[in-house]
């Protein structure tokens, strides 16, 4: 069989089940500082943008798929995202779009219907920051906020990932465990004189005068930075 049997008759619609809405998981692989410009308050970070979700019309039986029943642990087939649904999300505070930023290689499709796409890229982050009345001396902190444009808390959630608990960076992981998280063997949080000094998360849901009822969900990273 091939990957067009697999998407036979698919429509690029989110993948509710039981009118529930889809679990977006999301993981935010700090790479390193590419650049931080106090004048005009941006911070570009390289990055690998992370992304899961369970499309069960994208199951199959891996021993269809021969020979990835035996060859692989964990059987999955590439797929091109623009040949399926994917997650409507966006960096709110950005300077440039991730659609031009980041590079969209593709998605892993693995038999169970879960879907993973990581993105590797920069963000240009356009910041608030504070601590700047002190700097050099003091610490300055840049929020990133990643949400839904088109599609509400109803259809689509947002939450952390869970197999790093939201972010890695080359200080550790989101997770209180001890995981030390998957980053590339050239990480390091450095730029010229910047450094990552921490990374912390947070997870909001907004009401919107539209519609007050209607959630609408928010994934928070707090970068700190010292020079």
């Amino acid at each position: 069989r091939s990957r067009s049997d697999l998407l036979t008759g698919y429509r690029k619609r989110p993948p509710r089940v039981d009118s529930k809405p889809v679990d977006v998981q999301l993981g935010l692989n700090i790479y390193k500082i590419h650049s931080l410009d106090l004048p005009s308050s941006m911070l570009t970070l390289l990055v690998w943008l992370r992304e899961e979700w369970i499309d069960p019309r994208l199951a199959f039986n891996a021993s269809d798929y021969a020979p990835l029943d035996t060859a692989m642990e964990n059987p999955y087939l590439h797929v091109e995202p623009g040949d399926i649904w994917t997650p409507d999300l966006l960096l709110y505070n950005h300077e440039e779009s991730m659609r031009w930023t980041l590079d969209d290689a593709g998605a892993m499709v693995y038999s169970n219907g879960k879907v993973f796409r990581s993105r590797p890229g920069l963000l240009k982050v356009m910041c608030r920051f504070e601590g700047l009345r002190n700097f050099p001396w003091d610490y300055l902190n840049c929020a990133l906020e990643f949400g839904a444009w088109i599609l509400d808390g109803t259809v689509q959630d947002l939450v952390f990932r869970e197999a790093d608990c939201g972010f890695t960076w080359p200080g550790g992981t989101g997770c209180t465990d001890g995981r030390t998280g998957t980053s590339g063997a050239e990480s390091g949080s450095t730029f010229q004189e910047y450094s990552i000094v921490n990374v912390t998360k947070e997870r909001a849901i907004a009401h919107y005068d539209c519609c007050p009822n209607t959630p609408w969900p928010s994934l928070y990273y707090r970068i700190t930075v010292e020079r």
